[in-house]
């Protein structure tokens, strides 16, 4: 699998890691999942599926800046992928009602109070 086996062992010993501490908290009474937890994951699921299409869709059309010798296209062209992915899965989430604008406020006022 080359260097994709990597990036593919990364990402799923992370969900594996996201999940065995998410068992072990829900156990422990730490982290209970209510009803707003589970109202609100299928949303956040349908704006994070979409946002894999837009970043699949965006990387095939920045494919030319990824294929040039260029470094600053290069990085660039990540910069695109990345922020478009932000972008798409921000608005989605807001508008499927994933997150609130409020709540966004409200985590930002209290880290800038600390």
């Amino acid at each position: 699998l080359g260097f994709l086996g990597l990036a593919f062992a990364t990402a799923a010993a992370s969900w594996l890691n996201i999940a065995i501490l998410a068992w072990v908290l829900a156990r422990r009474g730490h982290a209970p999942l209510d009803g707003r937890f589970k109202a609100r994951l299928p949303r956040s699921l349908a704006a994070s599926l979409v946002m894999g299409g837009a970043v699949y869709g965006l990387d095939r059309l920045l494919d030319p800046w990824f294929a040039s010798g260029d470094d600053g296209l290069r990085i660039a062209a990540l910069a695109v992928l990345v922020g478009g992915g932000a972008l798409v899965f921000a608005v989605l989430a807001l508008a499927l009602g994933a997150i609130r604008l409020g709540e966004i406020k409200e985590v930002v006022k209290r880290g800038r109070a600390r």
